[in-house]
């Protein structure tokens, strides 16, 4: 059991004048499973919740230990007024469910020079290293004075957050993760190989939260799980939140749920979470979108409050035994700040910040000494994955394979390193090549911060054929995925025919005689989207005809080195279209559908 305790000290200062006879209650929200042995399951499962009676609080009340997630509604009376509301919160509790007691009973706590950690990974969504040290001064001087390591280095595999953090949890690229196991969007992912079913098969509690349940990693334009991934699984406190609070909209998220920041419910939980269990092996995933999703200049309203939740938990001494990811997965993705050079660093180099227990580094010094070089080298994702299938090596657990009796203690050697998408990457406790180029840990060229560019001028003729190379694909890939599946639009829309509107900039490096490769941004019209593409361009000899006096003329042709990324926002204008990967091409338009792809023109 646990207890919900009313403060009453706290009444006076949410009753108005002349209110009184405040009176209490709170029900339980709960997630909505499918029947036990249930062949045919809602596909909209991951959405649901249920809300309780709502019961009296009188000072305080006993909860059953499965009771995660309460709402508290107060109301107050006025003599011929009518009751008003004040006060409507939501909490979130590690409560001490049946099966929390179980695999604590089987894992007891760790004894001193336990070689296993708990894992906790905090992260915050579309931050560069650079605007984590302009935003949040204080929180990165903090872990910094605290001897934590910064990966200067990590570059980013693709281009939004899914294949980001999935390159972390499975080890896979996103094409590898839909052949297993996402093979269309309405597809659970119950059966992805992520890494907290690993740790908890090693007898880790496991835990979930992911802050803005409209846009999750899991969950936008996606199916979500059919059953609760880990452990402790905050979804339904969330929706149920978003519904039944005021919500305060910031650059269109949910900022304020009632009268908490959806952030502080985010963190209040992790630092619950690693003080109960300091004592416990857990893996902990907290994600918020939050504060930084749509604004580089966001994240500065949670420098202080990131700093003291840093400062409280290292004080208190909860993550003496616990591995930290204070983490990333992309800088801004779009805006103006995209068009130029230092945008498109940032955007590729998240910021990534590591804490190793004093207990580990004294167990393993050649670690310490692995990530002070691997500070200042290139380090991506598949690394990270690397580096948490040696904590669970750590723990007994070999790779992916079942749990093993005893507790090994060595990490991994260069044999036991890489992943399924990048053989060449490896755990981070060893240090990783001084000159370790992108195709080395199989990063495409367009993420690569590796390589120099000089800029060119928009009007070069290749330059400008590259841009009109990225049109055409464009083009040719809305017109197959639509012919595939049109009811990924809504009735009476299609995406209207792009052509391009001007070339903004250009930057080229030669590789060879006759073969550049372009990073070009370009506008189309109609609804002025913008887009960067890395290009590659041959020269290639082709002959007007047969005969000496015939001079031959050089023609170029064209390459799209990786995916291309939409740099400016468009929410608005793509709306019609349900299919994540094409919302980025298309602009909506209630116009009869063209009978094919439009050609791009000039723009004088």
């Amino acid at each position: 059991m646990h207890l919900l305790r009313l403060d009453t000290e706290l009444l006076p200062k949410y009753t108005p004048r002349f209110y009184h006879n405040v009176t209490c209650c709170y029900q339980s929200v709960t997630r909505v499973d499918p029947e036990p042995g249930a062949t045919k399951v809602d596909k909209d499962v991951d959405n649901k919740f249920h809300m309780g009676r709502c019961e009296d609080l009188v000072g305080e009340a006993q909860l059953e230990p499965d009771v995660e997630f309460v709402m508290v509604r107060c109301s107050a009376t006025r003599p011929g007024w009518r009751t008003k509301k004040v006060y409507t919160n939501m909490h979130a509790v590690v409560a001490p469910k049946a099966a929390i007691r179980a695999k604590l009973r089987e894992n007891p706590a760790r004894e001193p020079g336990d070689p296993r950690m708990s894992v906790l990974i905090i992260g915050v969504d579309s931050v560069s290293r650079l605007n984590y040290i302009r935003t949040m001064p204080r929180t990165s001087e903090l872990l910094r004075s605290h001897g934590w390591y910064e990966l200067r280095g990590y570059n980013k595999v693709e281009d939004n957050t899914f294949p980001n953090l999935m390159a972390i949890l499975t080890g896979m690229t996103r094409p590898q993760v839909e052949e297993r196991c996402f093979q269309t969007a309405m597809t659970p992912m119950d059966d992805c190989p992520i890494i907290w079913r690993n740790f908890s098969r090693a007898g880790y509690v496991t835990a979930y939260v992911e802050d803005e349940p409209t846009i999750g990693t899991f969950n936008y334009k996606k199916a979500g799980f059919k059953h609760a991934p880990t452990d402790y699984y905050l979804r339904p406190f969330l929706l149920a939140a978003q519904d039944h609070m005021q919500v305060r909209r910031l650059h269109r998220l949910n900022a304020c749920l009632g009268p908490t920041t959806a952030a502080e419910h985010i963190l209040g939980y992790a630092a619950s979470m690693a003080t109960l269990l300091r004592d416990n092996l857990y893996f902990a995933l907290f994600w918020m979108n939050s504060f930084s999703h749509n604004s580089a200049n966001s994240p500065s309203a949670m420098d202080d409050r990131l700093f003291h939740f840093w400062r409280d938990l290292l004080r208190s001494g909860a993550l003496k035994d616990t591995l930290v990811l204070f983490l990333s997965d992309h800088g801004m993705r779009f805006g103006k700040i995209r068009e130029t050079e230092v945008g498109w660093l940032e955007e590729r180099l998240p910021f990534i910040n590591v804490w190793l227990p004093e207990s580990f580094r004294r167990r393993h010094p050649e670690a310490e000494k692995a990530f002070r070089a691997n500070e200042d080298r290139l380090t991506t994702p598949w690394d990270v994955h690397a580096t948490l299938r040696d904590v669970l090596r750590v723990s007994g657990v070999p790779g992916d394979a079942t749990p093993s009796a005893s507790s090994a203690s060595s990490l991994a050697s260069s044999e036991d390193s890489g992943t399924v998408a990048c053989p060449g990457c490896q755990s981070l406790f060893r240090a990783v090549p001084a000159d370790r180029g992108c195709a080395d840990v199989a990063v495409d060229q367009h993420w690569c911060t590796c390589l120099e560019y000089a800029s060119f001028k928009p009007g070069e003729r290749a330059a400008r054929g590259a841009a009109e190379h990225v049109v055409r694909f464009i083009a040719d890939k809305l017109a197959e995925r639509q012919a595939a599946n049109a009811s990924t639009l809504d009735a009476g829309w299609h995406c209207a025919p792009l052509s391009l509107h001007k070339v903004k900039s250009v930057r080229g490096r030669e590789l060879q005689r006759g073969v550049r490769d372009f990073i070009v941004i370009l506008e189309t019209s109609p609804g002025h989207a913008v887009f960067e593409a890395t290009v590659r361009a041959t020269k290639t000899n082709s002959s007007t005809g047969a005969g000496k006096d015939k001079k031959d003329k050089q023609a170029v042709q064209y390459e799209l080195l990786g995916s291309i990324s939409r740099i400016n926002e468009f929410w608005e204008h793509s709306q019609c279209i349900h299919n994540a990967d094409l919302k980025k091409y298309c602009h909506c338009s209630r116009a009869a559908a063209p009978a094919a792809p439009a050609r791009s023109h000039r723009r004088g």
